[in-house]
């Protein structure tokens, strides 16, 4: 990974099933809908422009990876894991 970035979040996605493809779902937890939906958007935006590796709470295992772009939605690409000898 050499010069990579990572960035560690808690609550940009609680969902990633749904909020990936649809960042402008909110839940209950969601204080601030509105608030949620812009920060959620730019951080999605940000991340994948950047292909910075995120990790956070919320993420199923492996929990590392990066985020794609695919139109107006987003995926979570994982990163492979490999044991070293």
């Amino acid at each position: 990974m050499g010069s990579a970035s990572l960035l560690m979040w808690a609550d940009i996605v609680h969902l990633p099933a749904i909020q990936f493809k649809r960042p402008e779902a909110t839940m209950v937890f969601d204080v601030d809908p509105d608030e949620a939906r812009a920060v959620r958007k730019r951080m999605l935006d940000e991340v994948s422009s950047e292909r910075t590796f995120v990790t956070g709470g919320h993420l199923e295992f492996p929990a590392l990876g990066y985020v794609a772009r695919e139109g107006g939605a987003y995926s979570f690409v994982p990163e492979l894991w490999v044991a070293a000898h």
